[in-house]
């Protein structure tokens, strides 16, 4: 237990969930995750909703304003941290971003490649959880994990359609041994999902990150990993922080020595 946080609850286990506490504006609770089931159910028998009462509890720790800008950057930061506590509270949500680092952790081992795929805002989160991989996460030194994001190639759409970009790129370089990543925020970019429907037809395993409903998305991927909400800035940011935890769980179960400035693979 030495150099972690304790449950603020029992004492005895690390904490690993972060409550903003219902009645104490501004005060973090830290508590391990059998304290939050006890909680969760204490506030669930009084009728009460656990993400309704902390985003209550947001709203009235956030200062008064009346000016529209304000109102407006205050409303932003609360839908953000409002789907993120959603994230937070869901074991479902967590148990699925854990089998994803599972399977990428799984994919790297046998020297699989990771791929993504993104169109808009998400070419640049897809982008993203490469330059994580390739280069690095939190550890300040270790080789790169192979991983490429697949792009918009100009030469591509001169002979195909936009919605067939990636299912080309796909069908060049994705094999069986990989995993590609589809990256939508509504679920329903049909180029995102063609191309996971072809890695999939190529034995290639598949995952989709995305927003609202999860869209084709959801039906065309192994694995998905939905962001609770439908409001297109707040799934970008949720997105970015699921890409930081995966890439960090990839550090932890690849690097054998966090420490070390030259990690050997585990």
């Amino acid at each position: 237990m030495n150099g972690t946080i304790q449950c603020q609850a029992c004492g005895k286990k690390e904490a690993v969930y972060v409550i903003v506490e219902v009645g104490s504006a501004g005060v973090e609770f830290r508590c391990c995750a059998d304290c939050w089931k006890k909680a969760k159910a204490l506030l669930h028998n009084n009728g009460t909703d656990v993400h309704e009462q902390l985003v209550a509890c947001l709203r009235k720790s956030a200062p008064r304003v009346t000016d529209g800008e304000s109102k407006s950057i205050r409303e932003h930061m609360i839908d953000t941290i409002s789907a993120k506590i959603k994230m937070m509270s869901s074991p479902e949500f967590i148990d699925k971003i854990r089998e994803i680092s599972d399977v990428l952790v799984m994919c790297l081992r046998h020297d699989g490649k990771i791929f993504t795929c993104g169109c808009g805002a998400c070419a640049g989160e897809a982008q993203h959880l490469v330059n994580e991989l390739v280069g690095r996460c939190k550890l300040a030194a270790r080789r790169g994990f192979p991983a490429v994001c697949l792009g918009s190639n100009p030469a591509l759409l001169d002979d195909f359609a936009f919605e067939d970009v990636f299912v080309r790129q796909v069908e060049a370089l994705v094999s069986e041994h990989d995993v590609l990543m589809g990256i939508s925020g509504t679920g329903c970019s049909t180029a995102v999902v063609r191309a996971l429907r072809r890695a999939s037809e190529q034995g290639a395993f598949t995952i989709g990150l995305c927003g609202g409903d999860g869209g084709d998305v959801l039906d065309s991927a192994r694995l998905a990993l939905v962001v609770p909400s439908n409001e297109p800035q707040t799934v970008q940011e949720c997105q970015t922080t699921a890409v930081h935890i995966l890439c960090d769980l990839i550090e932890q179960a690849l690097c054998s020595d966090g420490d070390s400035s030259e990690p050997v693979l585990a």
